[in-house]
């Protein structure tokens, strides 16, 4: 991952999952596109643990509304 990061040529890096791919990445982002989805959904994998005081919002949030339940 840090290879292909290192060789990038493109300005911006979009990292699409699974899980794995993001244990990897986020310690080289910059930047996270982040959205959360209130529900109870059943599954077995999840975004990884990290610590959000090592980032800061760059845009305000978009709270969710009745029948939609996710926020970014």
């Amino acid at each position: 991952m840090r290879s292909a990061w290192k060789h990038r040529t493109l300005g911006e890096v979009m990292v699409i999952g699974g899980v794995e791919l993001y244990v990897m990445a986020l310690p080289l982002c910059e930047h996270i596109y982040l959205t959360e989805i209130h529900a109870n959904l059943s599954g077995n994998t999840w975004f990884p643990d990290y610590d959000a005081g090592e980032w800061r919002a760059r845009q305000d949030r978009s709270p969710a509304r009745p029948g939609q339940p996710l926020s970014t």
